[in-house]
């Protein structure tokens, strides 16, 4: 995970929240689902989610000053116009 980071390689905010999920998941194979750095990594997730959503407008007028294409759905129109590339949405964890 740190490459991405260091190399400011993340496109979207999904790409970014899947790394952090990673941790989550390879913490709970290799620590066990009740190890207290699997409970801190699921507790990263739930913050790293939270502050998404607190800053969602924030960070899609930032997306939007990058790329002036995108709409409020997160989509773009490719050069042909009949194509959309779509930037996912955060998947929320059902509770």
């Amino acid at each position: 995970m740190p490459a991405p980071i260091q190399n400011k390689k993340y496109h979207s905010r999904e790409d970014f929240l899947q790394d952090v999920s990673l941790i989550v998941e390879n913490s709970a194979t290799y620590n066990g689902e009740d190890d207290i750095y699997t409970k801190s990594a699921e507790r990263l997730r739930e913050v790293v989610i939270q502050r998404l959503q607190d800053n969602d407008e924030k960070l899609m007028k930032l997306e939007k000053a990058i790329n002036p294409l995108l709409d409020d759905n997160r989509q773009v129109i490719t050069d042909s116009g009949s194509r959309f590339c779509v930037l996912a949405s955060i998947a929320l964890p059902s509770r």
